[in-house]
């Protein structure tokens, strides 16, 4: 015998219930800034790197890449900053903007603190960047960071561009002589061969022509 189970109902769907989200710290929100400011610095320096490689560029300046890596941060720092002040705009029209958002970039007096961290997190950020382009232990890691990214990417191209002086060949005193000699002797080994297969060609073609003449009827 079957038995049929009561199925038990579904309780309906309250986003009431669901826990509130964690509100990110500003530490956090300025650490995770300077990871992705960081991660695109050493990219940047790392291509860099391997253009200034690829030019045939023998010694490995730091100083030079270093000036990368400031300029990078710099202009990562002033973007920072440009995001800041434009957040800090729509925290104040927001401000005076009672009701319910229309759209995703609509925001409402209910957005107010979460526009302020923002504002607070790109605001630090810049700050920091800026402080860290002047830290030549901070600046000389991501170059030697970037070196070694460019390094495994390229493999020996950039490993013996970078770091190899190539020495020039010895080709002896006697090198063109030598070469002029060699080259006579192919040429001799050549036009030899050459005679050896018109000699077995012509010796094939009589031995043909002859059993040709051998197997034909003669004519009365």
């Amino acid at each position: 015998m079957r038995l049929w189970r009561k199925r038990r109902k579904m309780a309906k769907f309250d986003p009431s219930a669901l826990p509130a989200p964690k509100r990110i710290s500003l530490d956090r929100a300025i650490d995770e800034g300077l990871l992705l400011a960081e991660y695109a610095t050493r990219m940047e320096t790392k291509n860099q790197v391997i253009i200034g490689a690829l030019r045939g560029d023998r010694d490995f300046d730091v100083e030079r890449y270093a000036g990368v890596v400031r300029a990078n941060l710099a202009r990562l720092a002033e973007e920072a900053q440009d995001q800041a002040l434009r957040i800090g705009g729509e925290r104040r029209h927001a401000r005076d903007s009672p009701g319910l958002a229309r759209g995703h970039h609509d925001y409402r007096r209910s957005d107010v603190s979460n526009l302020q961290l923002r504002e607070q997190s790109y605001s630090g950020l810049a700050a920091k960047l800026i402080e860290l382009s002047t830290d030549d232990d901070y600046v000389n890691g991501i170059v030697e960071a970037a070196r070694a990214a460019a390094w495994e990417e390229v493999g020996d191209v950039v490993v013996s561009t970078l770091a190899e002086q190539q020495e020039p060949i010895d080709l002896g005193e006697n090198y063109a002589e030598e070469r002029l000699i060699r080259m006579q002797l192919l040429q001799m080994e050549d036009l030899e061969e050459l005679a050896t297969q018109r000699r077995h060609s012509a010796a094939n073609i009589t031995s043909a022509a002859g059993a040709a003449e051998g197997s034909a009827p003669r004519v009365p």
